[in-house]
């Protein structure tokens, strides 16, 4: 299943990611895991765990025109909906030997095998950072309990036959992300093939798992960390089904904020020294982001939307922030140094609205800024999207009353009832099956686990919808149909969860909320806007 969480994409092994800022019910002790934990995990692995129900399979591939185990391959065009009557399918596939599942070829008439990835020991990063503290949970009985749902009545009648990948922190550390990613790869499409992918806590960060499952022609079900809508077509058979495009999602928020006159609007707050708008009443609007080339997607998109409304960022108001995902110690440091540096920067210029794209791995941008603006008397009005998770970050500063000063003013377009403090009723289903599972949700731990379970039940229930929707014989390619004829689909996580033939990211739908000092929170006021 998507390996949850809720800011931090890379923090995916976490289970907290920074793909998305899916919130969830963030509080002091999440956002912490979101900043810190793992700025981004998926680095690497020592040995490659591989197991399926226990343990590995054969070596069979999956190629394009090739065979396997004397079945017909995993690719486009198939015939992968038919059964080999050579291979025994029980219907109890938890009776399943490892060997057995083994023998079985990707899809068989009366099951699916679909690759799993989680990190076992998940905590560990956070105690490297720390926070030992706080919650996580347990990866592995999370994708047991979403095979459990999905079960319990299989569309199609086909059970799902978990095949999982994964490893430990001091694995994942020794390695970088490619080679844990090119391994799953050569796991889910050699040693042991699959039909599908459910992306999780070691796959996904780069372009590497993407292109092979492209080349194998593997769906693939996931988040999109920080990715863009040519992500999107470059890879089509990847599936986002609750999160946003980045680019998309920028140009959604400038939309959305423009409507709300936040760039009409000013600062009512600011320090003396500080004007609260400039003498030609016009905005000066910066932005703040980091320095990837998704980044660089996604600025262009936000820029190309403020023109739209004859609008730009002010000369030399755009600061890159350096991202490298090596220590976390060092990164962090080395962030804050320089954020420090852009705040003055922005003041010195007179910067009164400040935009952000960070959270590839994790909300420290906007933390950083917060805390560093306030110290330096700089308060100019800001804007957030559902990257910059401004909620946690408030959390995380709970005790630091000045620093809500910078909320004042500001507007929120986000994705996530989480972000405003509130949950669907599929998120409250959600939570009972991790319950049911074994879960547990009290004390400090509860909120930064409760934020990691909403992606989790959305690719089942994704899943369910999407293979309902699959119109004839059981192929990559008609699943991918499925994908593009979906209706809504109830989420744990956003208000909308639907893909469309033209677009694999399926978060459909913001809303935009003010700053409300009176509970110090983000306020909705608008109803959910499809976008």
């Amino acid at each position: 299943m998507p390996g949850p969480a809720p800011l931090s994409a890379r923090l995916k092994n976490v289970k907290l990611r920074d793909q998305k800022t899916q919130l969830g019910l963030a509080s002091a002790v999440a956002a912490i895991v979101l900043i810190l934990a793992f700025l981004s995990l998926p680095g690497s692995g020592n040995k490659t765990s591989a197991t399926t129900a226990n343990s590995a399979g054969n070596t069979s591939q999956i190629s394009n025109g090739g065979t396997q185990a004397n079945k017909p391959v995993a690719t486009a065009g198939g015939t992968l909906g038919k059964s080999n009557g050579s291979v025994s399918a029980p219907g109890n596939v938890s009776s399943l030997s490892p060997s057995a599942i083994a023998k079985l070829p990707p899809l068989t008439a009366t099951t699916i095998k679909i690759g799993f990835t989680y990190l076992e020991d998940p905590n560990t990063a956070n105690c490297a950072a720390g926070f030992c503290a706080i919650g996580n949970v347990d990866q592995k009985r999370a994708e047991d309990a979403m095979v459990k749902l999905i079960n319990a009545n299989p569309p199609g009648g086909r059970k799902v036959i978990p095949v999982y990948y994964h490893q430990n922190t001091s694995q994942v550390e020794s390695k970088g992300a490619q080679q844990i990613e090119q391994e799953a790869c050569s796991y889910f499409t050699k040693d042991n093939p699959v039909f599908m992918v459910f992306d999780g806590a070691l796959i996904g960060s780069t372009d590497t798992f993407h292109s092979c499952a492209t080349k194998a022609h593997i769906p693939e079900i996931g988040i999109a960390q920080a990715d863009t809508s040519q992500t999107f077509q470059q890879f089509p058979y990847f599936v986002a089904p609750s999160s946003a495009a980045f680019d998309r999602i920028a140009r959604v928020e400038v939309d959305q904020l423009y409507k709300q006159g936040y760039f009409a609007g000013f600062k009512n707050n600011v320090p003396p020294e500080m004007p609260q708008k400039p003498v030609n009443g016009k905005p000066l609007i910066g932005l703040i982001r980091y320095d990837t080339q998704n980044h660089n997607i996604a600025a262009a998109a936000m820029k190309a939307e403020l023109a739209k409304y004859g609008l730009s960022l002010c000369s030399g108001c755009e600061w890159q922030i350096t991202y490298s995902a090596t220590d976390p110690a060092q990164e962090l440091g080395g962030e804050s140094t320089q954020m420090n540096e852009d705040i003055a920067a922005a003041k010195a210029k007179g910067v009164t609205h400040m935009l952000f794209l960070g959270s590839t791995a994790g909300v420290r941008i906007t933390l950083f800024f917060v805390e560093g603006a306030e110290k330096q008397d700089y308060r100019p009005r800001l804007g957030f999207n559902p990257q910059d998770a401004p909620t946690a970050v408030r959390d995380l500063q709970a005790s630091q009353n000045d620093a809500y000063q910078q909320y004042i003013d500001s507007i929120l377009v986000d994705d996530s009832p989480g972000e405003f403090g509130t949950v669907t009723d599929a998120y409250n289903t959600c939570k009972k099956i991790f319950e049911a599972a074994g879960e547990t949700f009290t004390g400090s731990q509860a909120a930064n686990k409760e934020a990691q379970i909403p992606d989790y039940c959305d690719g089942a229930w994704y899943y369910i919808a999407a293979m309902k929707a699959v119109s004839g014989t059981l192929t990559p390619d008609s699943f991918m149909g499925g994908v593009a004829n979906m209706k809504s689909v109830p989420s744990a996580g956003v208000y909308l969860m639907q893909t469309k033939s033209d677009r694999h990211d399926g978060s459909g739908a913001v809303r935009d909320g003010p700053w409300a000092d009176s509970c110090k929170c983000f306020k909705p006021d608008t109803p959910a806007i499809p976008v």
